[in-house]
């Protein structure tokens, strides 16, 4: 196992030129501003590190764990994350374009001002987030639970904008989507309490209890395409 502690910042740009990190822990370093290349990390926690304005590009993250971080600014583009643990972030303004999260959890976080661009969820566990100000736009959530248990003082998707989504068979547990904004999206096989009082528009698979502000669907069956190429990608 190597470790690399709070002065390892060289190290760590070190071992990034292999291309692979693997069995590793990266504790209290101060990974301000650093680039990375493309890169596998496999097993590897991340601790306590200040890593505000860190890019990832093009990077897989398997069976990792990121813990009481601030990665304000973030940027993961082109990323992977499998069985990967995400707890305790600072994630405010982070950027995620282009990504896949598989069996994956995200908890304990804050993503004020994040946004999401084509990230795809797949059975992940969205847990207990602060989200308000959040854009999450075409990204699609399959099998997914979001949570919240009002025991850390988050409010979810309270105060986001959740638009050109795909939601199927997702579970909801304290209403996760209370007060946001949601816009020509499809809920699909989705179960529990998504949220009350939200604000929707141009979308299908809410029933009225959920929505404050409902426009009628404009187009239904591009909204059924959307789902039909979904389910045929799946295949």
């Amino acid at each position: 196992m190597a470790l690399y502690g709070r002065s390892s910042r060289a190290l760590v740009e070190e071992t990034l030129q292999t291309g692979t990190i693997t069995d590793s822990q990266i504790i209290g370093c101060d990974l301000t501003g650093l680039i990375t290349k493309p890169a596998h990390w496999t097993k590897t926690d991340f601790r306590e590190l200040s890593a505000n304005d860190i890019v990832f590009n093009s990077a897989d993250f398997n069976e990792c764990v990121f813990f009481r971080a601030s990665m304000v600014d973030a940027l993961f583009s082109n990323c992977s994350f499998d069985s990967t643990i995400l707890d305790g972030l600072s994630l405010i303004k982070s950027r995620w374009n282009s990504s896949t999260l598989h069996s994956s959890i995200l908890k304990n976080g804050t993503l004020q001002r994040s946004t999401f661009t084509r990230v795809i969820f797949s059975n992940c566990t969205i847990a207990d987030i602060e989200a308000v100000a959040a854009s999450v736009t075409n990204c699609i959530f399959s099998n997914c639970l979001f949570e919240i248990t009002y025991g850390c003082g988050m409010n979810g998707f309270s105060g986001a904008t959740i638009s050109g989504c795909i939601f199927r068979g997702c579970r909801f547990s304290g209403y996760p989507l209370r007060g946001c904004a949601v816009r020509d999206s499809v809920f699909s096989h989705c179960h529990g309490d998504i949220g009350d009082n939200i604000e929707e528009t141009n979308t299908v698979g809410f029933s009225p209890a959920h929505i404050s502000e409902k426009k009628n669907l404009v187009n239904p069956d591009a909204a059924r395409a959307l789902l039909s190429n979904y389910m045929e990608e799946k295949k």
